[in-house]
């Protein structure tokens, strides 16, 4: 259902087909390779791991609409990776704390 809507969304937004159908096929696409990498790491699928995945697919189609917005008006030849480079170091930033420092935040201490 949240593929339709996006999808819908972006086609809105847009007006064009096929950026709809990029970031409606990136979504189960990056799902099913976030779930294959944590059966290889021996992740179990859990409140944490859920809110995670969730995290990281919101990450994901933000980053397709700055870079579908940036090949929509495209004036400049690194245009398009300028913008998606500030835009992935702005939220690398933001969660750097909570994947390589290993605390968890205070909303989720008592899950564990």
């Amino acid at each position: 259902m949240a593929i339709i809507i996006s999808m819908v969304i972006i086609f809105l937004f847009f007006g064009d087909i096929k950026a709809s159908l990029i970031v409606g096929s990136s979504i189960p696409t990056s799902i099913l390779a976030a779930l294959i990498m944590m059966s290889v790491m021996g992740y179990s699928l859990n409140m944490i791991t859920l809110s995670a995945l969730t995290l990281g697919v919101g990450m994901m189609v933000d980053n397709s609409i700055v870079v579908l917005e940036s090949c929509f008006r495209v004036t400049a030849k690194y245009e398009i990776f300028i913008d998606w480079f500030f835009y992935t170091a702005l939220a690398h930033r933001c969660f750097y704390k909570y994947g390589f420092h290993g605390r968890l935040p205070d909303v989720y201490r008592y899950c564990s």
